[in-house]
């Protein structure tokens, strides 16, 4: 485990694997930990660098508000603390859109996105969604109940029906706390000001884009919108996942991942 320093966060990495660069990149309500059961498999390929968001994991706690920007280039300092001139990147949820972010920021950086159910803008639905999610944060003491309700959000039905949910829930209720509160309302804070639509033409990196299809976050309009304006970008559809087809769906996505990220 490494960490470096970005105005005064400390963001903490770990690296597994050997090859090129590949910069993964967890969402709201996640650290590093996401890509655990999916990382071993991509590490086989590719260096694989994982870091906790500011807010996240064992990256440290703000005191204040901050903007999709400044987790750009927390990410780019990252790159920068492991070594890596050049990364392949993928990015979930929040995550996705900090790798546009930085695919536009340092275009140079980034020798792939793999955008994972993510969005460019948050139109009326997913606005409604988190907001919903952003009051419960404040309303429901209970954290169980809370975690449960948050994933209710996050995984699709055929998980919620095959008892992850229940599964999750007390996994995560028996870790401790985990993220205090307050940070988490900050990380939804920040995708609600998420607007790179109008500048998606500006990205030129080789841009893969998974959805699964039984994501009640984020509609799959928002894939099409990506997909009509980042040139020459790809497409996944994974039926049997929700938000989270890392977690989901594991072997359905380190084949679909591998498949983009092997040819180019």
């Amino acid at each position: 485990m490494s960490s470096v320093y970005r105005d005064n966060i400390e963001l903490v990495f770990d690296i597994q694997g050997q090859g090129p660069d590949l910069l993964l990149i967890a969402g709201t309500a996640a650290d590093r930990t996401l890509w655990s059961l999916v990382r071993a498999d991509l590490a086989k390929h590719f260096r694989t660098i994982a870091f906790d968001n500011r807010d996240s994991g064992e990256s440290s706690l703000c005191t204040t508000g901050y903007v999709l920007q400044d987790l750009a280039k927390d990410a780019r300092a990252v790159l920068d603390a492991a070594g890596s001139s050049q990364a392949h990147v993928m990015g979930h949820s929040l995550g996705g859109m900090i790798a546009q972010e930085l695919a536009l920021l340092a275009p140079q950086r980034v020798a792939s996105l793999t955008l994972v159910n993510t969005t460019s803008r948050l139109g009326t639905y997913t606005q409604t969604v988190i907001s919903m999610a952003l009051a419960w944060c404040h309303a429901i003491k209970d954290q169980e109940l809370l975690v449960k309700s948050l994933y209710f959000l996050a995984l699709g039905e055929d998980s919620i029906h095959g008892g992850a949910l229940s599964q999750v829930a007390a996994s995560l209720a028996e870790g401790g706390p985990g993220q205090p509160r307050e940070a988490l309302v900050r990380q939804w804070e920040v995708d609600l000001t998420v607007d790179i639509y109008n500048r998606l033409k500006h990205i030129t990196t080789p841009t893969h884009i998974l959805w699964g299809a039984q994501d009640k976050l984020i509609p799959e309009i928002h894939q099409f919108e990506m997909l009509d304006n980042i040139m020459g970008s790809s497409y996944t559809r994974l039926e049997h996942s929700g938000h989270c087809p890392m977690i989901e769906t594991p072997v359905n996505f380190v084949e679909n991942t591998l498949q983009f990220l092997l040819g180019h």
